[in-house]
């Protein structure tokens, strides 16, 4: 059976929304294996996440992004441009690239 296809409007805000799966989790792995040690690299962390914030928000030509714990927010205005109207407004290709893209910087 078919699903509809759902497209985003360019007449309106978009806001990207990513959160992180069990970030927790992940920190706390990180620091089993060594590679975080102290409340120190929590700022590197945060400044990688910060990096992969604003490079989603560049892709996506955001107007404002915001990116705190394991989650982050990218915010597009409502325009008629090349980046409203990206991948014919598809949303599971918005919400996989913005993934692909948020990954790439982070790593």
């Amino acid at each position: 059976q078919d699903c509809p296809q759902v497209v985003l409007d360019p007449d309106k805000w978009i806001i990207l929304r990513l959160d992180c799966a069990a970030w927790g989790t992940l920190l706390a792995s990180w620091r089993e294996v060594g590679l975080l040690q102290d409340d120190g690299d929590a700022q590197v962390v945060s400044h990688a996440m910060d990096v992969a914030c604003r490079g989603t928000m560049d892709a996506f030509m955001g107007s404002a992004a915001y990116a705190h714990g394991g989650r982050m927010l990218v915010f597009l205005r409502p325009q008629r441009t090349a980046a409203s109207t990206k991948f014919q407004g598809r949303v599971p290709k918005w919400v996989s690239i913005s993934a692909s893209i948020t990954t790439a910087v982070f790593n």
